[in-house]
């Protein structure tokens, strides 16, 4: 089977789960591109309890230049009264871990503990990049729930931002009625793009 009939399989068996699965949340779903090829997908996952919102980002790509490169990763952050209180993020490259961030509201302040580094935040934190997928940046500052630090954030017109990350590389968000419709990531090895199918 094909690289693209793989990920259209694939795609396929999400938008199933998505479509049987509890009906308090929203899930948007998207496929990875490069060079306009399918070559894995991303789910963008939005739940609500009481005053507990929680968001989740769950992806897996292939990419192949001279060896083939597996990504995975899976970011969290849970809200309480639109307040942060706690997130995650892991990254893997080939089934290795490449990064892990877990972040706690303690204390009236957040502890951040990225790879084997631990620091603090008081800055109160009310958006994150799990949870810009389903609503433009409220400010000129996101939360990065894999770098654990704020991240600046470009509003280049009403549905296009750009976001800076600490490793000087750019994101590019594009909106439609509010929600993110594509998502332009500029990774070290490739630029590749997130388009929302469902």
């Amino acid at each position: 089977m094909s690289k693209v009939k793989s990920c259209v399989v694939i795609v396929h068996l999400f938008l199933f789960y998505c479509s049987t699965s509890s009906s308090s949340a929203q899930q948007l779903v998207y496929k990875v591109e490069y060079h306009s090829d399918s070559i894995g997908y991303m789910t963008a996952t939005r739940s609500t309890s009481g005053q507990t919102t929680t968001y989740e980002l769950v992806s897996k790509a292939k990419l192949k230049f001279l060896m083939s490169f597996d990504l995975y990763s899976h970011y969290m952050a849970e809200f309480e009264d639109n307040s942060l209180t706690t997130a995650s993020s892991k990254n893997y490259l080939n089934d290795k871990k490449q990064s892990v961030c877990d972040v706690k509201w303690a204390d009236g302040r957040y502890i951040i503990n990225v790879d084997d580094e631990q620091r603090t935040e008081n800055t109160p934190i009310r958006q994150s990049i799990a949870s810009m997928y389903f609503e433009k940046p409220l400010s000129s500052n996101i939360f990065s729930e894999k770098y654990g630090a704020f991240c600046s954030v470009l509003k280049v017109n009403s549905d296009k931002y750009e976001l800076n990350k600490p490793d000087n590389r750019k994101n590019t968000y594009y909106f439609k009625n509010g929600i993110c419709e594509k998502v332009e990531i500029d990774l070290k090895m490739a630029t590749i793009f997130l388009v929302r199918i469902k």
